[in-house]
């Protein structure tokens, strides 16, 4: 099933719907939404704020999940 990235804030946070090279790469590490989050972030170099105003989230709730999402994928490469 595929999800629109702007209904990421419709997702319930643990919401798991994940495309097959995300799920690949890191199992079940992160949700989709966590995932979105942080590709964006990282990779098409969006601020905390413009994520938080595109997906109708919080700014701490954006920074929370970026948050959550890299200490997941620390702990898992560091193992």
């Amino acid at each position: 099933m595929y999800i629109d990235p702007n209904t990421l804030a419709d997702l319930p946070y643990g919401a798991k719907d994940m495309d097959e090279d995300v799920d690949f790469l890191y199992n079940d590490l992160l949700t989709r939404s966590d995932y979105i989050l942080l590709k964006e972030n990282v990779l098409e170099n969006y601020s905390i704020s413009e994520l938080a105003e595109k997906y109708g989230i919080s700014i701490n709730a954006c920074k929370e999940r970026l948050y959550r999402a890299r200490l997941r994928l620390r702990k898992y490469i560091e193992k």
